[in-house]
């Protein structure tokens, strides 16, 4: 595991800084959903659904609304509902964009290596080597350390959001919270 994480941890410093935006957008897709779902049911409790208790929360999130200027109605709060919906489909459209080209950079990259070195290597080498272990290793050894990264990154942005929603769940409600750990 160690040296997989080094190795992983190298290839994405050739691309850091798009790779510390993917992080970002991993979260804050996690933190817009989180968010829609967990204000759900407050928000129509705002508006006297039953089966929706008041909390903290609720009080919240209704100064917020009254600051911003919007009426705290059905109409409101479904478009609150909705519009983090929209977002969140834009920024996960937005992630994995960024994250096909993160990786499909890495992984030309990487075949471009492998390429150069097969290119570069002594014939007697490679004659005594089937070709197929050749191309193996271009094609398909190289396709799966682009999805070893990939996985990495939607692993480390996928950890940071649990920390968000176990933090949000404790403001909601601290007590079902400490029972359901």
């Amino acid at each position: 595991w160690i040296r997989t994480l080094k190795y992983v941890s190298r290839v994405l410093r050739m691309q850091q800084r798009r790779t510390i935006i993917i992080l970002a957008v991993i979260v804050v897709s996690g933190i817009t959903e989180g968010v829609a779902l967990g204000l759900l049911l407050p928000l129509l409790s705002m508006v006297g659904i039953e089966g929706a208790s008041p909390s903290s929360a609720v009080q919240s999130i209704s100064t917020a609304l009254q600051y911003i200027g919007l009426p705290i109605t059905l109409a409101t709060v479904l478009l609150v509902f909705v519009s983090l919906g929209i977002a969140q489909v834009l920024i996960n459209y937005t992630n994995q964009r960024l994250l096909f080209s993160v990786v499909e950079s890495l992984t030309t990259l990487l075949r471009k290596r492998i390429f150069l070195s097969v290119s570069e290597a002594s014939w007697s080498a490679l004659t005594r080597e089937h070709r197929a272990y050749v191309t193996s290793a271009i094609v398909h050894d190289a396709q799966r350390i682009g999805d070893s990264i990939r996985y990495a990154l939607l692993i480390c942005g996928v950890g940071v959001v649990f920390v968000v929603y176990v933090g949000f769940a404790f403001w909601l409600s601290p007590t079902f919270s400490t029972l359901a750990l």
